[in-house]
């Protein structure tokens, strides 16, 4: 019988023959390397040149299974590395959007106290107490209605406080119980006219335009198509009857909230006139809101910082100014542009400010303080340390050494650190005993292997089949044989 016997037998056992694994993903891979994975990574660290250990791939042995590439990502480029640029970015040009919106009005929207009735306007007019009546009247081409009994009245002008007066002055004359009280007047605006108001300069859409009566100078340009970026919003010009009314900074309002036009309300024939930007000047980098501000005569750093509204948490002590030389100081377009590396702690506001220059506020460069651990622990990646922290810590944070049956499954006498060295180009390594681990203080680069107890974690079987007593899979004994096997189906 033991001739017809077929015998298949399988050893599973730890051996992960050419395994791969994608190191730049670890940290959010749930698997642990097995220890000939660490092994393999561990012979490549100590065997290849300092430029070998910051090659973009470390190749594993292939697994029959696997085709998944083992890839060590390069080290990530410090801010002192980056060459900045020198062009400043295009259309980022502070406060044009403010404008560029939709707007809305309604007829609900209250009638404010300094508006100026016009031709087209509609008022309402009520009498109540002893005389009672509604009526409406709309504003002649003259700015005048027509009142029975009293005739013409003209209206051009004036608010509808003066309106009442002068109507209650008027009105007297056939209502004679206006004059003691006991008839009430008042007036109320209705339909309103559309004023016809003038653009010109950097505009989008220069020439007349049909805003909203209740507008002032800046709901009226938003109404129109708002101002080109080659436009000044800081020399804002209101012009009235051939005179310059009021010259408006609209970047109070944008950086500090202050409206400073909203009384002054726009009359039918205004003129509004853009005149184009000076001088506009970009500050990027470790600054809040970066961008390119427009500035006026005399201001200074301080005042494109206070634009930029300050400097980030991480901005550093120096500042790099590419500056532009004005056309007529130039001796040749070769040397238009210059770059200059200033101190915080300078006198800034001394600096020539030219048109066109570009600060970048520099950030401070970033710290190397991560190490590496892989193998058997509840969590592979990197992670950030702290000076004077052990191995412990790190272990701890890595998860596994607190849990009784986990903690089990890791070789704990031997806990492999490997260390760049700067007298050769090979790894220093150190094998720590976990009980040790404590004393031992990590430092930037670290790379820490656990390794399984394959004693505790894996049992080797084999199966066996075909024409047996007792056909299945049973554990491997120290020693055993095939015929061993054998018997051990037939009993």
């Amino acid at each position: 019988m033991k001739n017809n016997i077929l015998i298949t037998i399988i050893l599973f056992s730890i051996s992960c023959l050419n395994a791969q694994v994608d190191l730049s993903k670890l940290s959010n891979d749930q698997s642990t390397l097995s220890n000939d994975q660490l092994d393999a990574i561990r012979l490549q660290l100590q065997n290849q040149t300092e430029e070998a250990n910051s090659i973009d791939q470390i190749e594993l042995p292939q697994d029959v299974n696997s085709l998944t590439k083992i890839e060590i990502q390069p080290s990530e480029i410090q801010p002192s590395e980056i060459e900045p640029s020198e062009e400043p970015i295009e259309n980022n040009f502070f406060g044009y959007n403010f404008l560029s919106g939709p707007i809305s009005f309604f007829d609900n929207i209250p009638t404010p106290k300094n508006y100026k009735l016009g031709s087209g306007d509609e008022i309402i007019l009520s009498l109540w107490g002893e005389t009672n009546s509604r009526e409406s009247f709309i504003l002649n081409k003259e700015g005048a209605i027509y009142y029975s009994n009293i005739g013409f009245i003209n209206l051009s002008n004036k608010n509808i406080e003066d309106t009442e007066e002068l109507l209650t002055q008027k009105l007297s004359k056939i209502y004679s119980n206006l004059k003691d009280g006991k008839t009430k007047l008042v007036v109320e605006l209705g339909k309103t006219k559309s004023i016809n108001i003038y653009l010109t300069g950097q505009v989008n859409k220069p020439g007349i335009n049909l805003i909203h009566p209740f507008s002032d100078i800046f709901s009226a340009l938003v109404q129109s198509g708002g101002i080109n970026t080659n436009g000044s919003l800081r020399k804002v010009t209101l012009i009235r009857d051939g005179k310059i009314q009021r010259t408006f900074d609209f970047y109070t309002f944008f950086l500090n909230g202050f409206n400073s036009f909203s009384d002054d309300r726009l009359l039918d024939g205004d003129i509004i006139h853009i005149p184009p930007v000076e001088k506009r000047v970009e500050i990027n980098g470790s600054v809040l809101s970066p961008s390119t501000f427009e500035l006026l005569p005399g201001e200074s750093f301080s005042d494109l910082l206070f634009f930029a509204s300050g400097y980030t948490k991480d901005s550093g002590k120096t500042i790099t100014l590419i500056q532009t030389t004005p056309k007529e100081l130039r001796i040749s377009d070769d040397f238009a542009k210059k770059t200059l590396n200033l101190n915080i702690d300078q006198d800034l506001d001394n600096i020539t400010i030219n048109n066109g220059d570009i600060f970048i506020v520099n950030s401070i460069n970033d710290v190397e303080s991560k190490v590496s651990v892989f193998g058997r622990v509840k969590n592979e990646g990197e992670f950030f340390i702290s000076e004077n922290f052990s191995l412990k810590s790190l272990l701890e944070l890595a998860g596994g050494f607190e849990i009784c049956f986990f903690k089990e499954s890791i070789n704990t006498s031997e806990i492999v650190i490997l260390r760049k060295n700067t007298d050769t180009y090979f790894n220093e390594e150190f094998i720590i005993d976990y009980k040790d681990s404590n004393n031992f203080i990590l430092k930037p680069n670290d790379k820490v292997l656990v390794y399984s107890n394959s004693n505790y974690l894996y049992s080797k079987t084999y199966k066996i089949s075909g024409e047996v007593k007792n056909p299945g899979t049973y554990q491997v004994t120290k020693g055993f044989s095939i015929s061993d096997a054998i018997n051990k189906a037939e009993a």
